[in-house]
Formats: structure tokens, sequence, C-alpha cells
């Protein structure tokens, strides 16, 4: 049988070794996870981004004969004054589409990469170590007379 001493540093030896263990599993598994958060993140806001493309796309392609028909209807309305139809319906256009941009920028630009999961991985296997830190500290501080 080991004197005591010898039993508490091999308790000890073990108990930093666990520690050790865990920590390198924890960056490890934290990495891969922040590592797939990160892809998740990337795919869902560039999948955003394409649908705005493409709406904003049709958008244009159907926009411009709406605006024409309604500059040469608006003009036949005010008694051929085509120009200034023209500017009517392009400066509400502009406006509009101005406004619909400036709200789609700012859905993207609030966009958040917060990685909900990697940190509250990360804090669960950080109080872990703690505890085990903590479960060393008093194991060594009962060992001393």
């Amino acid at each position: 049988m080991l004197p005591s001493t010898e039993n508490e540093s091999v308790s000890t030896v073990t108990l930093l070794h666990e520690v050790a263990e865990r920590a390198e599993r924890v960056i490890r598994d934290d990495v891969s996870l922040f590592a797939a958060e990160t892809q998740e993140n990337i795919t869902a806001f560039s999948r955003k981004l394409g649908q705005a493309v493409l709406c904003f796309g049709l958008f244009c392609i159907g926009a411009i004969p709406l605006l024409a028909a309604l500059v040469l209807g608006l003009g036949r309305l005010w008694d051929g004054h085509y120009a200034l139809s023209a500017l009517t319906v392009g400066l509400v256009a502009t406006v509009g589409c101005g406004i619909l941009t400036l709200r789609a920028v700012k859905a993207l630009d609030e966009w958040k990469f917060d990685f909900k999961q990697t940190r509250s991985a990360l804090k669960a296997e950080a109080d872990l170590v703690a505890a085990k830190f903590r479960e060393l500290k008093n194991f060594s501080g009962e060992a001393r007379p």
C-alpha cells in the first residue's frame, strides 16, 4: 500500500490529467461547433441575400413596362404632357424603390452572427473545468497538514 502522500500525489496527477484531457476535448469540440455554426450562418445569410437580389431583378423586369404604360397614360390624361408624367412617375418610383432598398439593407445589416450554440457550449465547458480546478484546489488544501 502506498503512503498517503503518494496516494494524494497520484490523485492530484490523475485530476490534472483529467482536466487537461477535458480542456483539449473542449477546444476541439468547440472549434468544430464554431465551424459548423459559421457555415450555417453564412448559408442562411447567402440565401437571404440571393432572394433579395432575385426579387430585385424580377421587380426591375416587371416594373419597366408598367412604368412606361403609366407614363403614357398620365401623359394622355394631362393633355400630352409626357415629360411631366415621366418626371412624376420616375420620382415616385425612385422614392419607393429607395425606401424598399433601405429597408432591405437594414435587415441585412442587422443580421447577427451571434454563435449562440458555441457560446453556451463554451460557458458550460468552462464551468466544468472551473469546477475541476476547484476540486483540485480543495483536494490539495485538504492534503496539507
